[in-house]
């Protein structure tokens, strides 16, 4: 996962990629659900970010991409087996706002780890979500609240 200087985030690497991006597609064994497969050095767009909208900041877990936004927002896209994008467990093809921060508070920095995600607010609380099954959340598996 790249950031561009125009505010752009990319996706790429020398194996397998996902996303809503240019490149060959195959069904993923484990859900049977068709994923994209980059060439390898290729890069694509990540499509979702609202027109206007500047990435300031990325994060790819192991199924799934944050992308820090200049709105104050986080948006991700990706695999969410287990709530690290919020919402019900399902694929996410394109970015998509992360729900969950208090009315008022903006992320400032993102994280993403093998199956969750992290978000620092603007009033420097630490924001989690997703798999917990070593306690990296410190909680029972949830939502941003």
């Amino acid at each position: 996962l790249q950031l561009q200087g125009d505010g752009e985030a990319e996706i790429g690497n020398e194996g397998e990629g996902m996303g809503r991006v240019d490149g060959e597609r195959r069904q993923h064994r484990e859900d049977m659900a068709e994923e994209v497969i980059l060439q390898p050095g290729a890069l694509g767009r990540l499509v979702g970010l609202p027109a206007g909208v500047r990435a300031t900041a990325v994060a790819g877990g192991s199924h799934h991409s944050l992308v820090l936004a200049d709105d104050g927002r986080v948006y991700g896209a990706g695999r969410n087996a287990v709530g690290q994008l919020t919402g019900a467990p399902h694929r996410v093809p394109v970015l998509t706002p992360v729900a969950g921060l208090p009315t008022g508070v903006a992320a400032t920095q993102v994280a993403a780890g093998y199956k969750h995600s992290l978000v620092i607010g603007g009033d420097g609380v630490v924001y989690g979500t997703g798999g917990n099954g070593n306690g990296q959340l410190t909680g029972t598996v949830g939502f941003l609240e």
